[in-house]
């Protein structure tokens, strides 16, 4: 323990040395720290004259501050020159990163967008299309008739499974395996499991037979095995 006396109201009080930053104590409580506060923040408004003039950053006017609690420490006169100067220092970090960029596609010079333009490489929209078909090449375009046929055979069957009478998710199945023939007769509606049971039928051979196996017919309620001959 170390004695030392209050700087602010000169009582004597033992500081203890082994907590930290104990070196630094000069005070003997938090009042005489409130205390010192407060006196200092006074003498340093009686200091000041008042009223001060100040000169705006933005519109360069002068105006007035009549007290403290006015914020002598002010660079503008309102917030209007406040936001203008927000602004216009957005716009110059903006501009700044607008430098003429060269397309790695057609070659030619131009200035990307504002809106991320460090990731901006091709000039227009047509460069890039081009420079991803030499890549991957051309973009397939969809079958609409299909999709056409596929509501309409949806509609028909009342979105109903035609295996486990399921309404949900329901997606149309070919019934001969060609996905190229979409003709109205070829397509039925399963749900999404039975589906999927279908197309996962499996050939396996057991016992030096081939047989065919699959979710599907746990689903339908089949059972045995279905043996398949080979052509040699």
């Amino acid at each position: 323990m170390e004695k030392r006396k209050c700087k602010e109201c000169g009582k004597e009080f033992y500081v203890d040395d082994s907590k930290r930053n104990w070196q630094h104590v000069s005070l003997c409580s938090q009042e005489c720290q409130k205390s010192r506060i407060n006196r200092l923040s006074r003498e340093k408004y009686v200091k000041q004259k008042w009223p001060q003039e100040l000169v705006c950053e933005w519109c360069n006017e002068k105006f007035l501050i009549h007290n403290a609690g006015q914020k002598a420490n002010r660079k503008y006169c309102n917030r209007d020159c406040y936001l203008a100067k927000k602004r216009d220092e957005a716009n110059r970090k903006i501009q700044s990163k607008l430098q003429t960029k060269i397309c790695i596609s057609c070659g030619k010079s131009f200035i990307p967008s504002k809106w991320t333009p460090e990731r901006h490489i091709y000039c227009s929209k047509t460069c890039f299309r081009r420079e991803m078909w030499d890549k991957h090449g051309a973009p397939k375009k969809r079958e609409n008739y299909f999709y056409r046929v596929r509501r309409h055979v949806i509609k028909e069957f009342s979105r109903t499974c035609q295996i486990c009478g399921s309404k949900i998710s329901p997606q149309v199945h070919h019934l001969d395996g060609d996905r190229t023939n979409n003709l109205f007769g070829n397509l039925t509606v399963f749900c999404r499991s039975c589906h999927t049971a279908v197309h996962r039928i499996t050939v396996v051979k057991i016992s030096g037979e081939w047989q065919v196996t699959g979710k599907i017919f746990d689903i339908i309620g089949l059972s045995g095995n279905i043996n398949i001959k080979t052509t040699k």
